[in-house]
């Protein structure tokens, strides 16, 4: 019963991007690479860790575990988050708070007050 294929999708880096049985059809494409082995009905590798990132690279024709220092490495050079909504006006309130309480102490040490 594991008679079928298994395939795999690289990036330009060599990194396993997405992984499949023979079966699945609609995920047929070109560049693909055939993993060798005997495989079960359904493609069962975990490609991806739970920060989105891809656990695999392709390194003379094997699929091989990326090390975790070469995933701390990718972590650390990936853009920075872009802010939400409720952040930004975060933010801008802190921003006109501290404007306020600026131009208090300002009225206070003119006399104003």
């Amino acid at each position: 019963m594991n008679d079928y294929k298994h395939f795999i999708r690289i990036d330009s880096n060599n990194i396993v991007i997405d992984g499949y049985s023979d079966w699945q059809e609609d995920k047929r494409g070109t560049g693909e690479i055939q993993l060798s082995g005997e495989f079960s009905r359904h493609f069962q590798f975990q490609l991806m860790t739970s920060k989105g990132q891809f656990m695999y690279k392709l390194v003379n024709g094997a699929m091989t575990p990326r090390s975790q220092t070469e995933l701390d490495a990718e972590w650390a050079a990936r853009p920075p988050a872009i802010k939400t909504e409720i952040e930004i006006v975060k933010e801008e309130n802190a921003q006109q708070n501290t404007q306020i309480i600026d131009l208090w102490e300002s009225l206070l040490i003119a006399g104003v007050l």
